[in-house]
């Protein structure tokens, strides 16, 4: 049995008014039990951060809009990457409001995403949600690993260390 053709559950991470779904790779042969756990989670968005190993049909067909968002399979996300995911976020949750800081609340609609493995790409992005909604980056990792352990690598968390959010409130700002 191939890696690809495996089901292993997606990891569910919620933050304020914010869930993920972390996952390895749907393939041909076991898309269906994925987007019948999505689909029953809320899922609206998948993130796919890796090579196609099943057809975005399978998704779309279930009402959860496809992302392509593809990098490097150990390296962190690049600014377009990031500007890319951060719409995405913000499409599907909204920007962050005042009660969103203090309470979890059940997420109307959740993001899925995934790389390979689910244990790099994947959670790094997440990880930046997570930091843009107010975590800081030590804790943003802690509460992924939690969730999913053995995620993100020591380049990754380099990297989320010195991430800087590019929001304030969940509110996109420049400085001129």
């Amino acid at each position: 049995m191939n890696q690809l053709d495996r089901y292993n559950k997606p990891s569910v991470v919620m933050f304020k008014n914010m869930k993920f779904f972390i996952m390895d790779s749907p393939s041909k042969s076991n898309i269906d039990m994925y987007v019948k756990d999505l689909t029953r989670g809320r899922a609206t968005a998948c993130v796919r951060c890796c090579e196609p190993h099943y057809e975005a049909a399978s998704m779309e067909s279930a009402g959860i809009k496809m992302h392509e968002m593809e990098f490097q399979d150990g390296d962190p996300p690049s600014e377009d990457i990031i500007k890319r995911w951060l719409a995405v976020v913000d499409e599907t949750f909204g920007p962050a409001t005042a009660a969103d800081k203090y309470e979890q609340q059940d997420a109307a609609a959740a993001i899925a995403v995934h790389c390979v493995a689910g244990l790099g790409r994947a959670p790094v992005l997440v990880a930046i949600a997570l930091i843009e909604a107010g975590k800081n980056p030590f804790d943003a990792i802690q509460f992924i690993r939690e969730k999913r352990r053995g995620a993100i690598n020591d380049k990754q968390i380099r990297f989320l260390e010195d991430y800087v959010p590019r929001r304030k409130n969940g509110i996109c700002c420049t400085i001129v």
